[in-house]
């Protein structure tokens, strides 16, 4: 293992916890995606069962408010998950721009790097990953509303509807 000095352990360490956060947010989101995958199953049996011709304004209403916040949760979730436009530097981090060398250019590219450079990537790297992750987070939260309002109103019509 290469020991370095402990400002680029700590960016390293902030590094790896940016990139955790980016997995964990990506695994929370695919999650409620399964999530919305129920709610439009439940939704799509109460159109099954009733004609929508029989059902109140209200409920007409809220099965509107349901699908539309249903839909677009799963249409933010989906855009959570999707990869990103890369990073534009030349960072010997990001697999985007590694994976355009031949792997003896790589290799001579990461023997002469110094410390310094190394330094320079990471916080590099780490600013941009954290801006990624900032707007993944920002996506989640938004489509979480969505979903939350689906399932409310999701709820509300089986409740008017049963009892």
């Amino acid at each position: 293992m290469i020991e370095y000095d402990p400002k680029t352990e700590t960016l390293l360490k902030i590094y790896q916890d940016t990139m955790d956060q980016i997995k964990f947010c990506d695994t929370k989101t695919g999650l409620m995606i399964a999530a919305s995958g129920i709610i439009f199953g439940i939704l799509f049996d109460i159109y099954e069962h009733l004609e929508i011709s029989g059902l109140t304004l209200g409920l007409q209403f809220f099965l509107i408010i349901s699908l539309t916040c249903n839909t677009a949760s799963i249409f933010i979730f989906i855009i959570t998950v999707f990869p990103r436009k890369g990073s534009d530097s030349n960072t010997i981090f990001y697999w985007g721009k590694i994976c355009k060398y031949e792997i003896k250019e790589f290799k001579k590219i990461i023997e002469e790097s110094t410390e310094e450079d190394v330094k320079d990537d990471l916080t590099s790297q780490i600013f941009y990953l954290s801006n990624l992750c900032n707007e993944k987070m920002n996506n989640f939260k938004f489509g979480t509303i969505m979903l939350t309002l689906s399932i409310l109103s999701t709820g509300l019509i089986y409740f008017l509807i049963y009892t």
